[in-house]
């Protein structure tokens, strides 16, 4: 058990939003399938996920708004998981997240006029490792806890925007795309 995990101690729930839940500026479909991990053919399932480039070559942001569940409880702390799939690419290196959240109550303004994000974490710099199988996918989650005094603040019933991104991780980048495949926001509940 991580850290993360052993703080997460009592009652807790999660909210999963699938890739399409997610946007990107200037579509709200997937951009890739993966259709061959199962099988290859019409009878067999396809995988649809985001692409997230690395740092350097148009980090588009992935975003999600939702409202705050109604048994949500800012005395504890709040975990957003990005789910990754990573594809056989020949490269390795590591790769870093960002991400950026607001959350607003009835009547609240928003946006970068208003204050801006609310809270901007990143992930710990995280190793690629590429599946070893043909027509496999490695499957990598990327936890990252947000603020205590911003949690702290989040009521139930607020309004709340994720937004995801590729950052500049500290040691060599794995250059190539990864690819999100969901996101969950697990929460402690009253």
């Amino acid at each position: 058990m991580d850290i993360v995990e052993s703080r997460l101690d009592g009652l807790t729930d999660e909210l999963v939003f699938t890739p399409t839940d997610i946007e990107s500026p200037g579509t709200t479909s997937p951009d890739i399938s993966f259709s061959q991990v199962y099988g290859s053919g019409s009878s067999f399932p396809t995988i649809r996920v985001w692409i997230m480039k690395d740092s350097e070559n148009d980090p588009s942001p992935l975003s999600i708004q939702f409202k705050i569940p109604n048994d949500f409880h800012s005395d504890g702390i709040v975990v957003v998981d990005a789910h990754l799939l990573i594809d056989d690419l020949g490269a390795s290196g590591d790769a870093r997240l960002q991400l950026r959240a607001d959350f607003k109550g009835n009547n609240e303004q928003l946006g970068i006029n208003a204050g801006g994000f609310a809270d901007d974490v990143e992930s710990t710099d995280f190793t690629i490792t590429e599946p070893t199988l043909s027509e496999a996918l490695n499957h990598q989650r990327v936890s990252m806890t947000l603020t205590d005094s911003v949690v702290n603040a989040i009521e139930p019933r607020d309004w709340a925007f994720i937004v995801l991104n590729r950052a500049v991780p500290s040691g060599s980048e794995y250059d190539n795309d990864i690819y999100l495949s969901s996101v969950s926001f697990r929460y402690p509940k009253q």
